[in-house]
């Protein structure tokens, strides 16, 4: 299940303490568009294409999202016990998955990394709606408790989905330790300019936390 530590009264730092696999996120709420869909399904297949339980338990030092945990212009849609949590936008359709798996250890064991990664995620994605196009962009930055900065490798990626609306989406993964972090933020393509700024602004506000477990 989620363990969700209060850091102060304004931060959730969330961790990921069991065995499942990553679960379906559902449909956006009040007849909203759902960018849900088709992405959440993919989760599961970052560091988990080694073939390596992605959410299976570790002990030691882990790693770990902290958030706001309320901020302006988005609300939280999505506090699941698969390493999964996601806020929606308030006045749009974006959508932020944070997501977190175990399993990087593995991965680089046998050559892989983040880029590969985040590939076999848009993989999955494009098998469920065809076509996807891609490209590498700037890494996304966020800080940690450490004092160092995380360097974030993205992708953005575009794709028309099954209600025939288009799509615009970053995907963005760090692995430290064995644990890989992954950030999804998504839109309708008509609302992608408008809505990033909020997306990035948002993603400015999350750290990195470094856990030891007891």
């Amino acid at each position: 299940m989620f363990n969700i530590l209060k850091a102060g009264i304004s931060r959730l730092v969330i961790r990921v303490m069991n065995r499942s696999r990553m679960a379906y996120l559902g449909a956006a709420q009040g007849g909203r568009l759902s960018v849900a869909a088709p992405l959440a399904a993919a989760l599961s297949t970052c560091v988990s294409v080694t073939g390596s339980d992605a959410l299976a338990q570790s002990s030691g030092n882990s790693a770990a999202f902290s958030m706001p945990a309320n901020i302006a212009a988005w609300r939280l849609d999505a506090l699941r016990q698969n390493g999964v949590y996601r806020f929606g936008q308030v006045d749009g359709n974006c959508q932020i998955t944070f997501g977190q798996n175990l399993g990087a250890d593995a991965a680089r064991a046998k050559g892989l990394n983040p880029r590969q990664s985040m590939g076999a995620y848009i993989d999955r994605v494009a098998a469920a709606v065809g076509r996807v196009e891609r490209v590498e962009v700037d890494a996304v930055e966020l800080k940690s408790s450490t004092g160092d900065g995380v360097l974030f490798a993205s992708i953005e990626f575009a794709y028309m989905g099954k209600d025939k609306v288009e799509y615009q989406n970053r995907i963005s993964a760090a692995w430290i330790g064995d644990v890989e972090l992954l950030i999804v933020a998504a839109c309708p393509a008509a609302e992608w300019f408008a809505g990033r700024p909020l997306i990035d602004a948002f993603v400015s506000k999350t750290s990195i936390t470094q856990i030891s477990d007891p």
